[in-house]
């Protein structure tokens, strides 16, 4: 059975008039040859209902959609989705665009909040449908898929007339004089639009979120972690998220799965959730399948701030991330956003305080004997060291670097770390004797070169320790009770150029 359906309106009574097929429905009319080539072929099942094969249809009119969405003209493109869904209900593409275009005109229009957020309501339950639509077979779906996020975030990127109240109350007697402002346009009108977005983000997440388990149920763990790469990569954050998450449940003693959600989670601005994620990979021994991935994970940055999985772990104080990541081969002095250290964020704002502070003492020490670098000053000019850095953190930072206060290039290295600064009586008692004693004669010099030349490598691996202190105290404190009793002062003092 063959039978005509209108183009324009979807009616299949057209009847044959003057040469032509005119639509009785809308009035169309369509030649013989275009008849022809709309003709389609029909099938009548059990009941003897006769049912209809659309698909030349649908895809004309999805032609249709796409060139208004193109074009951005959003009535266009909500009525030609509409026709798209209402011949093909299971279209995830026209279930989703059809309500975007509406919502699309909704945020260029001065309407209530109620109105608008009416048609956001529309929107964040057509997202919440795609996965019961969605055939992961189908190559064009998983193209939707990608299009459909960008879009959603894009909402917030593209223009957004305030909502107003009532408005009748914009114009009086229809003369146009405008009343209060603060009474029509509501003051919180960008992050009200804002949390509306959000939801249909979070539908969207949600319906993502079943369609990654579908996905990945008969797949490997290798080609789930490949899937999270590609997409990681590609900047769909997002979707590497689910796709870690899928390879952790299938692998719960690996840390891979945990680290790549981290990475994800970092890469959305989720901060704080990175880094207990890799605190909880770090319960996990890393084995010689996970060791590439590992590797690669811990490298990665996020996309949007150049933020590493370290340095993110240390400003949040997370001790147990923080080793898992210096074991598993993080790079202690990479700089991240503001040009700032693992090491900066654990020692120079001394936010931290109780359980924090002392973690934060822990991870200084960790990178201070994992090689990190303190003589790093943000792009703002803040150095590590500085006024606000923790007392015990800044200890253990001279200790290891005894010249970085006053910025020296030659200092007392060793009598700087037993002492825990260059500026105390004792080291200015030392200072005195080397300017104005070993300093005088050749095989003074000799040695000060010596110890120049050996004891800053010994303070960087050794000064903060307390057995290399107590060895050296004894001896400093009988040196410089004699230096004292022979006349050379404990008073502040500036070096001598020599």
């Amino acid at each position: 059975m063959k039978q005509l359906t209108c183009e324009m309106c979807g009616g299949t009574d057209l009847m044959k008039q003057d040469g032509a097929f005119v639509c009785q429905n809308c009035g169309m009319k369509y030649s013989v040859e275009e008849a022809k080539k709309m003709m389609i072929e029909g099938t009548v099942d059990v009941q003897g209902t006769v049912k209809v094969d659309n698909t030349a249809f649908v895809e004309r009119y999805l032609q249709n959609a796409r060139r208004a969405r193109q074009k951005e003209d959003w009535s266009e493109t909500e009525k030609y989705y509409n026709m798209v869904e209402q011949n093909d209900p299971t279209n995830i593409e026209a279930i989703f665009y059809s309500t975007y275009g509406r919502v699309k005109s909704a945020l260029l229009e001065a309407e209530t909040k109620d109105k608008r957020q009416g048609v956001f309501n529309v929107l964040a339950k057509s997202v919440s449908v795609i996965d019961d639509n969605y055939d992961d077979a189908n190559e064009e779906h998983k193209k939707i898929l990608f299009e459909i996020l960008d879009d959603i975030k894009g909402l917030k990127a593209g223009k957004i007339v305030p909502t107003t109240h009532l408005q009748e109350y914009v114009t009086k007697n229809g003369y146009g004089n405008i009343v209060d402002r603060n009474q029509v346009v509501e003051n919180d009108s960008l992050d009200v639009t804002y949390a509306m977005i959000d939801k249909v983000m979070s539908a969207y997440e949600e319906s993502f979120a079943n369609i990654a388990v579908v996905q990945c149920e008969p797949l490997t763990k290798e080609d789930i972690l490949e899937k999270a790469y590609d997409v990681l990569l590609k900047g769909y954050s997002m979707f590497a998220f689910y796709y870690f998450k899928e390879y952790a449940m299938k692998n719960p003693d690996s840390p891979v799965g945990y680290l790549g959600k981290a990475v994800a989670l970092l890469a959305l601005n989720n901060y704080k959730t990175s880094a207990n994620e890799v605190a909880f990979a770090s319960k996990y021994a890393i084995n010689e399948n996970d060791k590439e991935d590992v590797k690669r994970l811990v490298g990665m940055t996020a996309s949007s701030c150049r933020r590493t999985l370290l340095v993110n772990a240390a400003a949040f104080a997370n001790y147990e991330a923080a080793k898992f990541l210096v074991e598993a081969g993080s790079e202690v002095n990479f700089k991240a956003d503001g040009n700032k250290t693992a090491l900066w964020h654990v020692a120079a704002d001394n936010k931290f305080n109780g359980d924090l502070q002392n973690s934060a003492r822990k991870i200084a020490k960790l990178l201070l004997d994992a090689g990190a670098d303190a003589t790093v000053t943000t792009t703002a000019g803040v150095a590590i060291y500085n006024n606000k850095t923790d007392a015990e953190i800044a200890s253990m930072i001279r200790a290891k670097f005894p010249t970085l206060e006053k910025g020296k290039s030659s200092g007392c290295y060793v009598a700087t770390a037993v002492y825990g600064s260059y500026d105390c009586p004792q080291v200015w008692t030392l200072r005195r004797y080397r300017d104005y004693t070993l300093a005088e004669t050749w095989y003074g010099r000799a040695f000060i070169k010596t110890y120049y030349a050996i004891s800053p490598t010994l303070v960087k691996w050794f000064g903060h320790t307390d057995w290399f202190k107590n060895m050296w105290k004894g001896k400093l404190d009988r040196m410089v009770s004699k230096l004292q009793a022979n006349g050379v002062e404990s008073t502040p003092y500036e070096d001598k150029n020599w």
